[in-house]
């Protein structure tokens, strides 16, 4: 689909109509412009304070081999680590929505493994923001169950960053 160009003149106006208080959706309406363009217009102005678009050179992004394969799959990789125990790492080629996450990790793997454990009472879980693991379904069935809030992207004390070294150098 070939996108509609704004004028420049349009994009003031635009900003100008925008202290008004009428929606996008109107705005887009009145000029006859879908409402997307004003919400990317509206980013653009916030970020840059302007509404041209930057001129480009023409050439193509320099970018290194590692780039390319940037969201070329996904594999999901679970695993316990405790001071008296470590369970298998397991690993799975799909993508999961919250239930399945529910089904095929907490319940398969989690739960007969620490049903008798002596850390059974005091699990901490861990994870990496991803949105399966935040649906509300995980989120209600992990009631009670204390999380750590560290971020994936945090420094060397993060297990799963360690995980994913290990795992690399495996592949």
């Amino acid at each position: 689909m070939v996108r509609k160009r704004i004028s420049e003149s349009h994009m003031w106006q635009f900003i100008g109509m925008q202290s008004s208080g009428l929606s996008e959706k109107a705005m887009g309406r009145q000029m006859g412009y879908q409402c997307s363009v004003f919400s990317r217009l509206v980013r653009k102005n916030i970020q840059t304070k302007n509404v041209k678009d930057l001129q480009r050179s023409g050439r193509p992004l320099v970018i290194s081999q590692r780039d390319n394969f940037i969201g070329g799959g996904s594999v999901m990789v679970w695993s316990c680590i405790s001071h008296d125990c470590q369970l298998d790492l397991v690993t799975m080629r799909r993508n999961l929505n919250g239930d399945q996450y529910i089904r095929e990790v907490f319940q398969s793997v989690d739960e007969p493994n620490f049903d008798n454990h002596s850390l059974a009472a005091r699990l901490v879980f861990m994870d990496d923001d991803t949105r399966p693991r935040h649906s509300r379904t995980v989120t209600a069935f992990r009631q009670g169950v204390t999380a750590l809030p560290w971020p994936a992207m945090s420094p060397e004390l993060n297990p799963i960053k360690h995980i994913w070294d290990t795992l690399g150098r495996r592949v």
